[in-house]
């Protein structure tokens, strides 16, 4: 079984706040602010305190979306006039009044906009296709053409390095660093349906439309696939698509219902799918108890005396571990220490002579088998050499969930300044790294060429492959222009 059919479900602990919020038809977005929901519809914006369930009704006007915040954090409020006509405004700090929202730019009026915490703005222009970042001054500091397959850019949502949106099938995150003039794949591929939970790519989703919600960290997004009526959580830092189990809610339809993440593991859940009031739930997201969750530990037999392996590095570390865990995790180990190699006889793994093996980039790969995540040191940042050692031994010991997540994380740190020595180590193996690295080649050529003139010679030298690449893929726009 593979580590990714291993791992327990998400599930719901339910505690009903109230079941008398008045009925919002065509209810469309919402936010926690303050510790209080703000939510809009079709016809009016109210107000809920998440502990009593108390409301108030803030505005009666029609056709008010709240659209992401202000830089101090005010929910911002989209307004279209029977005419069509946008207008901006926001929420007072103590979240009581409605204003206009004065301090954007005035030369276009955007169809999305946001602000970073710092306060630069961030705009969508959809008459012209191009999204906007002007800094404090309101002077433009960064542009990116938007082409007609990239996606519903009406559902992005901001962060602080670029912005989140999704298409019916997948969700992008478009960073606002220089080079990035196309977004990077998140979860799901854009044209190909399906209900399916996996990393990235591997995800599948069939109808996504509202805007994905954050928790306050950034580090889940939350969205509705309303064709198969699933709430799916998405993982930033590895990109691992779960569903949520609705079991506990008994929801009708998923379409009318909202998330609003309080933080990482809590959300409230309101929802309007029934034919009376509707009903506000506070959920904390918790691991399925039982034996679904990590069902390979349950192969391992803890009557069994401990069987300690060591790792030994060629810096002089060594790592400690129980054999036990890997036979049971990694389908690899259990052959290799089943087999009556030196390593199971001796109970410990030498690799003094590989020098490509750090102490860092191991224990991310021994802590990903222990629990089926990506957890770096927690007192830096990983490097990208750090996280190429983490793939090359994710593909040694078989591990494709985890070369998947590593993959997704060096896809998000590419630049003009690294992308060849990226392309290097990974040219031919048709991953998704290679073709993030490509479209970055692609649409910074001159560019890239042009600031890679001290190293091209070596890294051509090392891997005539990329040579060989480049040259073909000259060839083959001069043909094409």
């Amino acid at each position: 079984m593979s580590l990714q059919d291993s791992r327990s479900k998400l599930q719901l602990d339910v505690e009903v706040i109230s079941e008398s919020i008045p009925t919002m038809w065509s209810a469309n977005s919402g936010v926690f602010f303050n510790g209080r929901l703000f939510v809009s519809s079709s016809c009016n914006v109210l107000c809920i305190d998440p502990e009593s369930g108390e409301h108030e009704v803030l505005d009666n006007s029609a056709n008010m979306t709240i659209r992401n915040k202000t830089a101090t954090g005010e929910p911002i409020l989209r307004k279209v006039s029977a005419e069509g006509d946008i207008s901006w405004w926001k929420l007072t700090l103590d979240g009581r009044q409605i204003v206009p929202l004065d301090n954007i730019a005035r030369d276009e009026t955007p169809n999305v906009i946001g602000f970073t915490s710092s306060g630069e703005e961030i705009r969508y222009i959809h008459s012209a296709k191009r999204v906007e970042r002007l800094n404090m001054s309101r002077q433009v500091v960064w542009i990116a053409k938007v082409a007609r397959t990239t996606g519903m850019l009406e559902t992005m949502t901001i962060a602080d390095d670029g912005f989140y949106f999704c298409t019916d099938t997948a969700v992008y995150f478009w960073p606002f660093a220089d080079g990035h003039k196309e977004p990077t794949l998140v979860a799901g591929c854009q044209g190909t349906s399906g209900v399916k939970e996996g990393t990235g790519r591997r995800a599948r989703f069939r109808m996504l439309r509202t805007p994905p919600t954050f928790s306050q960290t950034f580090n889940y997004i939350y969205v509705k696939d309303v064709a198969p009526d699933r709430i799916l959580r998405i993982d930033t830092r590895t990109d691992e698509v779960r569903a949520i189990s609705k079991q506990n809610l008994n929801l009708t339809a998923i379409n009318s219902t909202h998330i609003l993440p309080s933080n990482d593991t809590a959300i409230f859940v309101l929802d309007f799918s029934g034919l009376g009031d509707g009903r506000l739930f506070r959920c904390s997201v918790v691991e399925e108890e039982g034996p679904p969750a990590l069902s390979t530990w349950h192969t391992l037999d803890l009557a069994t005396m401990l069987q300690p392996i060591s790792f030994h590095l060629s810096d002089g570390t060594v790592l400690h571990f129980d054999a036990r865990i890997l036979k049971a995790r990694s389908e690899y180990f259990q052959k290799m220490f089943e087999s009556g190699c030196r390593e199971a006889s001796e109970c410990k793994v030498d690799l003094t002579t590989d020098s490509s093996v750090d102490r860092t980039s191991l224990e991310v790969v021994l802590r990903f088998i222990a629990t089926g995540t990506f957890m770096g040191p927690s007192d830096s940042e990983m490097t990208m050499e750090q996280f190429f050692d983490v793939r090359s031994l994710a593909d040694r010991y078989q591990l494709n969930e985890l070369t998947e997540m590593v993959e997704s994380r060096i896809s998000k740190k590419l630049s003009i300044s690294n992308v060849l020595i990226c392309l290097q180590k990974v040219i031919g193996s048709g991953h998704k790294l290679e073709s993030a690295c490509w479209d970055l080649v692609e649409d910074n050529r001159e560019e890239i060429l042009g600031q890679s003139k001290d190293i091209l010679t070596r890294l051509l030298k090392e891997c005539p492959e990329l040579g060989t690449e480049l040259l073909t893929r000259n060839l083959k726009k001069r043909r094409v222009s």
